[in-house]
């Protein structure tokens, strides 16, 4: 079986449903793909997926949500599983999960995307944390726990939590949370995944058959900033929407205020898509413009039919 684990409370419960239902459609053996989802929240809707409550840590987390924290806890809340995907419900898979499933390698304990780099694969700052705390720390195996092949039984094994709560006990607030406490555990044990799994949304890449889109910063249901435009990517998460909903109202479509607000902010994606190059170029219009890059015809034709 594979086993894919989502976390959220009741206000992720329908991104998780649209990004498990893209797994599901592009399962070529759906019957071998369960789904479960980790939450703290006693009000988590039944939305038809194995849900599993976590009694909480007193961490912070992402956005005040401690639910990041029970990554870590993986191995004990599901003794059942060898091996688990833990996804993020901003993502939308493009690709088969037997796919991601065939990467598992017994002698690591985590396989992840790579974190939020430039294009040309530098580090962002954050990992100068390291440095200044004097911790060895390759950028290579700096990952984002927003895609993760976790070899549970080998977590048990290395004891992987309590290594985990015993970083923590000695760096109580680090950048990135619960990631560079699992990063940092599993660095010689660990290894990233091909490029086209985990791909951002707004990433700035010539990556041409993304397999797994992370809406990191971009979510589709919140355009509530002047730049935060109607991407080809975006349309793609609301397509796959419209498949579980069999319909599209206008009430907060595609995360916009209304017709008009969505109707400019697609015509200004479509007008700014043939210079995202030189967008590219001009380093400072990328933080402004980072969705500019859309996708081509043939790919629009094989990813939204």
């Amino acid at each position: 079986m594979i086993d894919i684990v989502y976390i959220g409370d009741s206000t992720y419960a329908e991104a998780i449903r649209v990004s498990a239902a893209s797994a599901m459609r592009h399962a070529s053996r759906p019957e071998e793909v369960r789904i479960h989802v980790v939450t703290n929240d006693p009000e988590f809707p039944d939305i038809g997926l194995d849900v599993r409550h976590w009694v909480g840590c007193g961490r912070k987390g992402w956005h005040g949500t401690e639910l990041v924290w029970a990554r870590i806890e993986f191995a004990s809340l599901f003794p059942e599983c060898d091996w688990v995907i833990s996804c993020d419900g901003d993502t939308l898979w493009l690709a088969d999960p037997a796919e991601l499933w065939g990467h598992r390698d017994d002698e690591k304990l985590l396989l992840a995307s790579r974190d939020a780099t430039a294009p040309d694969g530098s580090p962002l700052g954050e990992f100068s944390w390291w440095r200044k705390n004097s911790l060895e720390m390759s950028p290579e195996r700096c990952y984002c726990c927003g895609l993760m092949l976790m070899n549970l039984s080998a977590m048990r094994l290395a004891r992987f939590q309590e290594q985990c709560i015993c970083f923590l006990a000695e760096h109580p607030d680090p950048p990135m949370r619960e990631q560079t406490a699992m990063c940092y555990v599993a660095r010689d044990a660990s290894a990233p995944l091909p490029p086209e799994w985990g791909v951002f949304s707004f990433w700035h890449t010539t990556v041409t058959d993304p397999k797994l889109v992370h809406y990191v910063m971009d979510l589709p249901w919140r355009r509530d900033k002047a730049n935060r435009l109607v991407s080809d990517i975006v349309l793609l998460w609301w397509r796959e929407r419209e498949r579980i909903a069999a319909s599209s109202p206008w009430a907060g479509y595609r995360g916009c205020r209304n017709r008009l607000d969505y109707f400019w902010r697609r015509m200004l994606f479509l007008a700014i898509k043939p210079s995202a190059g030189l967008i590219d170029a001009c380093k400072w219009l990328q933080p402004h413009f980072r969705n500019a890059r859309g996708l081509t015809a043939s790919q629009w034709r094989r990813f939204a039919p």
